[in-house]
């Protein structure tokens, strides 16, 4: 049962890092392994040290700041592009995690720090799937 539920929770992990851009919702993450919403909530937790939510958010948040660095899409897009559907959440959620707004963070010339936050999530990635 255990190592059932592993392999289920690192196939959600791999739909998440191909699917986050889409409309994803904690409910849709619990049905995936056929949880309750609450259960599915404490399970990923405990699993991965941060909820469902704040860890969606990391894989949008990441994404976006390689389009707002790369790309000349309005802020708009790129909220819209990494899967919010909403600016304030977005604008929200990214000064949350980065310590920036997107507008602020499109000037900055030193990324040292930003990637290597990058590089802690996938090492936790990299950790949750040798387990």
């Amino acid at each position: 049962r255990r190592s059932q539920q592993f392999y289920d929770m690192q196939r959600l992990l791999e739909y998440l890092g191909k699917n986050f851009t889409e409309s994803i919702t904690l409910k849709m993450a619990a049905d995936f392994l056929g949880l309750s919403e609450c259960h599915f909530s404490r399970v990923f937790k405990q699993a991965m040290g941060i909820s469902f939510v704040t860890y969606l958010n990391m894989l949008r948040i990441e994404y976006s700041a390689k389009l707002i660095k790369t790309q000349k899409d309005t802020i708009l897009d790129v909220a819209l592009l990494s899967g919010f559907n909403n600016i304030r959440t977005f604008n929200r959620v990214f000064k949350e995690m980065t310590g920036y707004a997107p507008s602020k963070f499109s000037l900055l010339t030193d990324l040292i720090l930003w990637e290597l936050r990058i590089y802690i999530r996938h090492q936790i990635n990299f950790l949750w799937k040798m387990i």
